[in-house]
């Protein structure tokens, strides 16, 4: 009895009805700062990030890692690292030249039939350091060999093409995605410039990672070329699109429950009627296709499985399943398509009054935006942080050339040739035997680089997050102020919009940044998950890898979950 009498109390307490206040317009006008330990972080990293990019556009040039560099640390040339000489020059070689047919010609040989072309313009044919040819002043004492033994200029050019600022031989343009399987030896006497033997799988690996870039670069080359010829068409799409919303939006506002309804049902009309289509074309092709069944292959052509029966019960198959199941649903959740159908009647007259939130979403795009844009601006002058390093690549052609005899042996070789590489100047300008030797190797990492990288990274994440929780408490705090006005629209703010976000400015920022580096965190996890399994693909630890991929799900689920309790956190601070 007493626990039945307690409960009755309690239930005409909550029923109890109150009083109208017309003093209170919605969300409370008095309020004090949230989390202001995590304002203050956030303020403090947004700073230190500010000192961070100052610190990387001054030491830093963003050219050099857009542009290449050439063998002597100047913004041109390709591969960084590379051991062979790189030059800038004005435009790619259009022709191929090689020098032993000029060497001949130049030294009175022969080669296959009498030379037709002088030695002057066999000479100016060459390509040489600083992008000049073998007739310039500084060249012109020295024979064709001795300039190409030498490393003064290259030995044979191809007709080349530019792409990113790069000369590439046009015969690996057509390499695509192909992988050279067929390549499965070489001679022994083949090296590099370094005197490294390279291999058949060298050429190999080389040759399918240069195929990989340039797939990549047509993909989005033809991608570029496609949105230069059609941006008409994207951008009316695009104002089409708005134009519909916004009709759209006047419709719900008066015909909320008809247009939901014929929605739902359009929606299932059209899983059924692409259930009756396939099964029709299924029924039709089902004997006219026995040659082809008997035949399949694989293409690349969409219009040969169109015509394969066992295409269309497949897709009779799937569009049937998505049927069912989403009538069944629709059966189940009635009642929950009822209760939906009028909060979007209720939200529809909300948005007639305050239409600002329309337009409002360009906010959070244009903030995100620029984000994005400032995170990739950092981070490749971050990458361009360090002075040039050079080092002597050719130090065991020198050390072959003075004819050591007590260099018996390989370890003994080596250790000449660290001493060479530490003791002489490095110095590619020098016209001495220490120049000559001197190649640019790459820009030298700065200490505190990968820290600042990583670093930029997260607040990336941290500042994305931010734009995005802050647009929707405001748009939370703009809603609120239309719920609780009692008399619509005089009780509303004359900017609901504006005096959310302020509220959120000034008093939440703090719990805006607390939930954002939440996400953060969560995110940045993530991430390194990723570069870990992509650094850990080729292992064959399985054990491993199911826990990777476990870690993976795990913290993608929590990141749905923190998103989803933020969500209803911001709502309830807007409040």
């Amino acid at each position: 009895m007493g626990k039945g009498r307690c409960c009755k109390d309690d239930e005409a307490e909550y029923n109890k009805v109150r009083d109208h206040d017309k003093d209170f317009k919605g969300p409370i006008e008095n309020r004090s700062c949230t989390d202001i330990v995590c304002c203050l972080l956030f303020v403090a990293c947004v700073i230190l990030l500010l000192l961070i990019a100052t610190v990387a556009f001054i030491r830093g040039d963003y050219r050099r890692v857009i542009y290449p560099t050439d063998s002597n640390g100047q913004i041109c040339g390709r591969d960084l690292g590379c051991p062979t000489p790189q030059v800038c020059v004005a435009s790619c070689p259009t022709r191929m030249w090689a020098w032993l047919p000029a060497h001949l010609a130049e030294t009175g040989g022969d080669l296959n039939g009498p030379v037709k072309t002088t030695i002057a313009a066999e000479r100016e044919k060459m390509v040489c350091l600083g992008g000049r040819n073998a007739m310039e002043p500084e060249y012109q004492s020295l024979s064709i060999r001795d300039l190409v033994q030498n490393h003064l200029c290259a030995p044979y050019t191809l007709p080349s093409v530019s792409m990113l600022g790069r000369c590439l031989p046009k015969l690996l343009k057509g390499v695509g995605g192909r992988v050279v399987s067929s390549m499965t030896t070489l001679p022994n006497n083949v090296t590099s410039a370094n005197n490294r033997s390279i291999g058949a799988d060298t050429v190999r690996r080389g040759t399918n990672t240069m195929a990989r870039f340039i797939k990549v670069y047509s993909y989005l080359q033809a991608l570029f070329e496609d949105v230069v010829q059609s941006w008409q068409w994207i951008v009316g799409g695009c104002l089409l699109a708005v134009a519909v919303s916004l009709l759209w939006v006047l419709l719900l506002r008066y015909l909320a429950k008809p247009i939901v309804i014929l929605s739902i049902v359009l929606f299932v009309l059209l899983f059924a009627a692409a259930t009756a289509f396939t099964v029709y074309k299924y029924i039709i092709l089902r004997g006219q296709s026995d040659s082809l069944e008997k035949n399949t292959k694989l293409t690349f052509d969409f219009g040969y499985y169109l015509h394969l029966s066992r295409t269309w019960l497949f897709l009779a198959i799937v569009s049937g399943s998505l049927f069912i199941i989403v009538l069944f649903l629709l059966i189940w959740l009635r009642r929950r398509i009822c209760i939906a159908i009028a909060l979007i009647s209720h939200t529809s007259h909300c948005l007639g009054h305050m239409m600002s939130c329309l337009v409002f979403p360009l906010l959070p795009f244009v903030l995100q935006f620029g984000v994005l844009v400032f995170f990739i601006i950092t981070a490749i002058h971050i990458s361009s942080l360090g002075d040039p390093v050079m080092r002597q690549i050719d130090n065991e052609t020198f050390l072959a050339d003075l004819n050591f005899t007590s260099l018996s042996t390989e370890e003994a070789k080596q250790k000449i040739n660290d001493l060479l590489t530490h003791l002489i100047p490095c110095n590619p300008n020098s016209t001495n035997v220490a120049g000559s030797m001197c190649r640019f190797l790459k820009y030298g990492d700065d200490a505190f680089g990968p820290y600042m990288q990583l670093f930029n990274i997260f607040m990336f994440f941290w500042l994305f997050n931010f734009v995005d929780a802050l647009c929707e408490m405001t748009l939370a705090g703009a809603f609120a102020s239309y719920y609780f006005a009692f008399k619509k629209p005089d009780d509303i703010p004359a900017t609901p919009l504006l005096s959310s976000f302020w509220r959120c400015i000034r008093y939440h920022m703090g719990s805006i940044a607390f939930g954002s580096l939440i996400i953060s965190i969560v995110q940045l996890i993530r991430v390194m998950l990723e570069y870990l399994d992509h650094k850990l693909k080729d292992t064959q630890n399985p054990v491993g890898q199911f826990f990777l991929k476990c870690l993976k799900c795990c913290f993608w689920c929590l990141e749905k979950c923190l998103k989803f309790l933020n969500r209803n956190a911001y709502i309830l601070v807007s409040l």
